[in-house]
This record gives structure tokens, C-alpha cells and sequence, in this order.
């Protein structure tokens, strides 16, 4: 009986200790499956899975998905995230894994296509022994719906101050992807036929502040909407004072761009897609804001990252590893020029490119990131490492603080970093993907807007707190903030949104690949996927525009710069163009019968300042001439001759 007893004992023991083994390392993995879009109204899929380690110890895992692309259309875009596949996992943590797909077309005569994409979760190289590999087969439905025209919405477009007619006023309805488009005839009217769904209504016209509105037209109602625009209050006029088209070695075009604080100096770095089978060089450029070319480096490779000290007097390079990959010649990735061109230093040597360079705002520092996850502070002057921090995914932004106390380090593992200057990590927020470059910051960093490949845009606030994020499709490539995040505005390559401080759409533009903003944050520059350039207020009243006429979006203005007083606007595209205004923005003088009816429909008060005194009323006032001056003399003496033969004929008769 006590043997028994014994067997009993140690077979509790040995359960125990297989459940104490299992709870150590151990995870759950799932994703939404099925996935159903609709192809005239989802731009993309978005796939959603999280990976949750429940066990009490660290691990380590990797994921793979298969088919790696579309199994419809190969070439249809698509990317996963965290970037690169590894997993990185604290006890109770969890890592979503996310991705986006352009869905494939229906074909013609059926209402949907469906596929299946498998997503396999394994052990680290250091964990295989320890857990299993884990994986979820995904269904993608995509349905092609019938659009009917169930509502009609018609109006006019009128002056608000003259109530005349607007013609050739560009109205469009959006949702989603779909868009409704009309334009208005001489007599003002438009009218759309539309399936019933919500829409954002935006009218724009040139020489009018933009209109927009939400409006949700029922099934058979014809709903009349029209609109008074209001004269815009200022036009941009720009003059193209230099084209030129860059040496782009053996890539497309510009890839990356920066500006120097001072506004004095801009570098333009080529990369991108590789055109050149037989070559892997690349070139860097440095120009001052009229166009005029100073300098000209060829580089190993493409040029991944790159930027100017705060006076230009320095410019820091990160290229890209093809070269090694190809030929096994080892060459540094990150490279320290004088302004003149000569090398200051260069370093890290090994196979890994280095996407992200930065100048603090005092010159003296540069924090750059890597693909494998580290993100480094160096000293500007010799390139020696100060720290080098593990951010568990490829590192594609930096950002330092105004006071050069922090660094916002935007991370492959899809969460922004917050480093103290000691390299001490404050906190990190979860934001959908690495970002594209960029992260913007309020003055005083109380806020931060990041956002990237996956297509959300997230504001933070100085804690880190996820204040909101707004998704959209195409994968946000900029972002700017207003003073105290009033407003976050930023564009993909489905549209330019202006949100509230509460990541509420206020307007929206067409497609959005760059940006930038005026330092008091009045003026904001877009370019889009044609090469074009558009200059708006915040309103989103179009005051200039750049047109190529380009139907297809084949030109990406990679960089769009506006000076600080917005006298200068520079735009570079993707294949290499490169353009530089000069010019302004001015008010719009009002012409003199829309001030007067202004004023007199004005509310009293308003326009007090403004009203001219009364006029006493004046005479018609015939024109002075050698004639009528004759006239005055011939009269007179007519009169007197008159008087003369009456008073004889008078005394003749007594």
C-alpha cells in the first residue's frame, strides 16, 4: 500500500513539474478570420492576429506567412507587420502581427473571389525545444457589390457675396475608396447619382475657400444642396525658377530629403527602386533654396537616410547594404561629410542598412537606426557610439526633442520608443508599424503624431498615451501638428486628411506622398503620386498649384518643402525631377462692388472700420471743352441783344 502510494506521489510530482515546465513557455496565437472586403469600397485588406506569451518567462518567436504574396496577382503590394518577423516577448505581453493587402479584382460575371493565406508562429532558435510552432489558416473574401444610383443629390453653387453662378466648381462625394464626381455648369448647377451611403461632400474651386460636409442622402430621396462659397481671402503666386533633373546612378530617383534649420540648405539622397542591373551606385546632392547645385558625392550605395546639421556645415548619409549582398565588398553604411565634401568619418562596416539618420537640434549629436533594431547616438564630430539601444525592429524615424533632452525612435516592432538622452527608455506606444520617416512633434514635445505602412495615424501625448489614430488606406508618408495638436494633418496615397483634435475629419484632399508646413502652421504643401504640388490654408482652400497633367500616378514628389515665410517651395520627385519656385502668398484685394455689398449686409459693427463716409450727392457734370466755353460767352450776349430790340420796339410803339 505504501508502494502505491509512492507511484502516486511521484506521478503528481512529475505532472507538476511537466505543468510548471509548460506554464514557463508556452503562447496563444489567433487572427479574424474570414476577412471580407469589397472591392469598390476597401482599398485594402487589413489583417489582424496577436501572439500573447502566457507563460512566466521571456520568449523569443518568429512568423512567416505563405503565400509570401498575392496567390491571385503576384504583384499586387502587401507587407506584414512587426518588420523584420521576430516576436520579442516579456511574460504576459502580447505583439499583434498586422497586414495589409490590395485586394485583387473580381472577375467579370462573378460577385466574389476568395483565398487563403497561412500565418505559422515559431520558437526562436533558443526556444525550439521549449514550444511548438503554432499556426492559423486565413480566409480573404473579396466581393464586388452592384452600385446603384439610389440618390441623387443636385444644387447650385453660388458667390456667396454676389449670388452668382460658380462654373467649373469641382464636387466630389467620398467614401471609403468610392468616389462621386460632378462639376458645375455656367447657370451653377451640378448634379450625382449615387448609391445611398455617408459621405464626405467637398466642393473646391479656384479663388474659393474649400467647402466640406458630411451628408448621408437616403435610398430614393433626391436630396438639393446648395452651396455659397466664399472668395478665398489670399492666392499663392510662384514662379519656377529652376528645373532640373537629377543623376540618379543606378536607382529611380530622390528617396530620401532634408532641409537645415536655417532654411538655407536642402540634400537630396537617390535610392529606391534599382533600375541598373550592372551598378549599385547612388548619389547625394546639396542645394541652396534658389537651385543652384553645391555639391554632387557619388555613394556605394543608395542613399536610405540622410540630413543636415543645424547650419548645413555637415551632412549625415545612411545607405543601404545591395552592394555587399551582391558583390561581398564591405563598405560603411553610415558616412559624416563637411559641406564642401570632404569625408569626416564613416563606420559600421557590417551587412545591414542604415534607414535613419539624425542631427540633434545643437549639431553635436547624431542618432541613427538600422534594420536589425539598434538605434545609436554618436558623437557628430568623430562618430564615436555613445549608447546603442535593441528596439526589436528595424529603426525608420528619429526625432529629437527641442531641448535635445529625449529622442523619439520610431521601430520596426510597430511602437514608438521614447529615450532619454542617457539612452534610458521612458516608455513605448504601440502605433500599427515602423514609421515612414517621419514623427512630428508639437513646440515643447507635448505631443507627437506618428503613423506608417499600415495605414494608421496615431496622436501621442508627451506620456506616450494613445490619444487617438485614425485609419485610412495607403500607408501614411507624413504628418504635421498644429500648436497644441489643434489639428494633425497628413496624406497616404488614397488622401490628404485634416483632422481635429479629436481625430475628427475635417476635409480631405486627393492622394498625399509628401508634405510640409509653414513654421506658424498656416500654410501646408502636398505632393501626390503625378509630381504635382498644391499649396493650401488650413481651411484647405487651394491657394497655389503645380500641375504636370501626368493621368496616371507614375511621378511620386517624394519631397515637398516650403520655406518658413513661404517665399520658397521646393518639390523633388521619385524619378528624379526636381522643381524650385520663388514667389508668395498676398491677400486677395476685394473688387469694389463685393466690398460694398459686404458692408451693406453687413451685421452692424463688423465692418465700421471699413465704411466710407456719405457722399453729398453729385450733379452730372458736363465735360469742359473749347465749345462749350464759347457757348458761355454767345448765350449772354444773345440775351443782351434780345433785351435791346424788345426795349426798341417798345419806345417805337409809345
Amino acid at each position: 500500500m505504501r508502494a502505491y502510494g509512492l507511484v502516486f506521489a511521484v506521478i503528481i510530482f512529475m505532472l507538476y513539474v511537466v505543468g510548471i515546465a509548460y506554464a514557463a513557455e508556452n503562447f496563444d496565437f489567433n487572427c479574424d478570420t474570414p476577412v471580407t472586403v469589397t472591392e469598390q469600397f476597401d482599398g485594402e485588406i487589413k489583417y489582424n492576429c496577436i501572439v500573447k506569451n502566457t507563460g512566466n518567462s521571456f520568449l523569443q518567436l518568429l512568423y512567416e506567412t505563405q503565400p509570401e504574396q498575392n496567390p491571385i496577382n503576384p504583384g499586387l503590394a502587401i507587407g506584414f507587420h512587426p518588420q523584420p518577423p521576430n516576436i520579442f516577448l516579456e511574460a504576459g505581453e502580447s505583439q499583434p502581427i498586422v497586414g495589409f493587402e490590395v485586394p485583387p479584382r473580381v472577375p467579370a460575371g462573378k460577385n466574389e473571389i476568395s483565398f487563403t493565406r497561412t500565418i505559422t508562429v515559431r520558437p526562436g532558435r533558443e526556444f525550439e525545444s521549449k514550444v511548438e510552432a503554432k499556426q492559423v489558416t486565413i480566409t480573404t473574401i473579396v466581393k464586388s457589390q452592384q452600385l446603384n444610383e439610389e440618390t441623387k443629390v443636385f444644387g447650385k453653387v453660388l458667390d456667396a457675396q454676389t449670388g452668382q453662378p460658380i462654373a467649373d466648381a469641382e464636387v466630389f462625394f467620398k467614401y471609403k475608396r468610392f468616389e462621386g464626381k460632378s462639376r458645375t455648369r455656367p447657370s451653377g448647377d451640378y448634379s450625382s447619382s449615387l448609391p445611398a451611403l455617408t459621405y464626405l461632400m467637398i466642393v473646391q474651386v479656384r479663388g474659393y475657400e474649400l467647402f466640406s460636409e458630411e451628408i448621408t442622402p437616403q435610398n430614393g430621396e433626391e436630396l438639393k444642396k446648395d452651396i455659397s462659397l466664399n472668395k478665398a481671402k489670399e492666392k499663392g503666386s510662384y514662379e519656377l525658377v529652376k528645373e532640373i533633373k537629377l543623376d540618379p546612378g543606378a536607382w529611380e530617383g530622390v528617396w530620401r530629403a532634408a532641409v537645415s534649420s536655417n532654411g538655407q540648405y536642402i540634400a537630396l539622397g537617390v535610392g529606391g527602386l534599382r533600375i541598373k542591373t550592372d551598378s549599385f551606385e547612388g548619389y547625394f546632392y546639396i542645394f541652396d533654396t534658389s537651385g543652384k547645385q553645391l555639391l554632387k558625392i557619388k555613394t556605394a550605395d543608395e542613399v536610405r537616410g540622410i540630413d543636415l546639421s543645424p547650419d548645413g556645415s555637415l551632412i549625415a548619409v545612411g545607405l543601404g547594404s545591395g552592394q555587399f549582398g551582391n558583390s561581398g565588398k564591405a563598405f560603411e553604411k553610415v558616412l559624416m561629410f563637411k559641406s564642401d565634401g570632404e569625408l569626416v568619418w564613416k563606420k559600421f562596416l557590417n551587412d545591414i542598412p542604415f534607414q535613419e539618420v539624425r542631427f540633434s537640434h545643437d549639431g553635436k549629436l547624431v542618432a541613427v537606426g538600422d534594420t536589425e533594431g539598434y538605434a545609436y547616438l554618436l558623437d557628430a564630430v568623430d562618430g564615436r557610439e555613445i549608447w546603442k539601444k535593441f528596439t526589436r525592429g528595424q529603426v525608420r524615424a528619429m526625432k529629437f526633442y527641442d531641448d535635445d533632452s529625449h529622442i523619439l525612435v520610431g521601430s520596426g516592432d510597430d511602437n514608438v520608443y521614447l529615450f532619454d538622452i542617457n539612452g534610458n527608455n521612458k516608455w513605448k506606444t504601440y502605433v500599427h508599424s515602423w514609421p515612414y520617416g517621419f514623427i512630428a512633434t508639437t513646440p515643447g514635445n507635448e505631443f507627437s503624431a506618428a503613423g506608417g505602412h499600415v495605414g494608421y495615424l496615431h496622436l501621442l501625448d508627451k506620456n506616450g498615451n494613445d490619444l487617438w489614430a485614425y485609419e485610412t488606406d495607403g500607408g501614411f508618408r507624413w504628418a504635421e501638428i498644429g500648436p497644441e495638436a489643434s489639428f494633425v494633418v497628413g496624406g497616404t496615397r488614397s488622401e490628404l486628411v485634416f483632422l481635429d483634435s479629436q481625430g475628427n475629419v475635417l476635409w480631405k484632399g486627393y492622394d498625399s506622398v509628401s508634405g510640409a508646413m509653414t513654421k506658424d502652421k498656416r500654410y501646408i504643401l502636398s505632393g501626390n503620386q503625378r509630381g504635382e504640388l498644391e499649396l493650401r490654408d488650413t481651411g484647405g482652400t487651394i491657394l497655389w498649384e503645380h500641375r504636370t497633367q501626368l493621368l496616371e500616378p507614375s511621378m511620386d514628389m517624394r519631397f515637398s518643402y516650403i520655406s518658413d515665410d513661404a517665399t520658397v517651395i521646393v518639390g523633388a520627385a521619385k524619378t528624379g525631377e526636381t522643381y524650385f519656385f520663388s514667389g508668395g502668398i498676398s491677400k486677395v484685394p476685394l473688387e469694389a462692388e463685393t466690398q460694398k455689398e459686404n458692408v451693406a449686409q453687413a451685421p452692424p459693427g463688423i465692418y465700421e472700420n471699413e465704411r466710407a463716409p456719405p457722399r453729398e450727392e453729385m450733379r452730372p457734370m458736363v465735360e469742359e471743352t473749347p465749345q462749350n466755353n464759347l457757348l458761355w460767352i454767345i448765350i449772354p450776349m444773345g440775351i443782351v441783344i434780345l433785351l435791346v430790340i424788345i426795349l426798341v420796339y417798345s419806345v417805337k410803339k409809345k
